[in-house]
């Protein structure tokens, strides 16, 4: 987690103080996903075919480490937006599926909306303002998770969701 707190910290996201509790909180959350460096390291190599930009080799052989362990319970999928950097067909040969997370967000969303819309709504009360689901539904559709934020509020509108 060192790359993702240095990465919070040199893009202008988070100052040093935020990114450590936003590290700390994405350990408590998934202990399980921190990925040694020495074995992201003996990676590369493997990894490189799924790539296309090499900023981002190190994405593709944390994802290729955890599918060679073959520990999850399912596809490993390599989460991004950027998906002009990554393979995505020579990455599926090296056991790594794609997603962006617009697609994993709503699948996440019809295999179990009420335990998704109970962290929503916890993750909403987390925040400062609270504010109100159509405002955060919004901020998350704008950020490129429209399909997900739509079904989100079809599903607050017809009453089957409590956001």
């Amino acid at each position: 987690m060192i790359e993702t707190s240095r990465a919070l910290v040199k893009t202008g996201r988070l100052s040093r103080e935020a990114a450590r509790f936003t590290v700390d909180l994405m350990n408590r959350a998934a202990p399980d996903a921190d990925v040694p460096v020495a074995e992201i390291h003996r990676a590369f190599r493997r990894a490189w075919p799924g790539v296309r930009d090499a900023k981002d080799l190190h994405v593709a052989a944390c994802a290729l480490v955890v599918a060679e362990a073959g520990s999850s319970s399912g596809p490993v999928c390599l989460i991004t937006k950027n998906t002009k950097d990554f393979a995505p067909k020579k990455l599926a040969m090296l056991g790594v599926r794609q997603q962006h997370p617009d697609a994993f967000l709503l699948d996440v969303w019809e295999r179990d909306a009420d335990r998704v819309a109970a962290a929503f709504a916890a993750f909403r009360a987390d925040l400062p303002d609270q504010p109100d689901a159509g405002r955060v539904l919004h901020k998350l559709a704008s950020d490129g998770q429209r399909r997900t934020a739509s079904a989100m509020l079809v599903a607050r509108d017809a009453g089957r969701a409590v956001l």
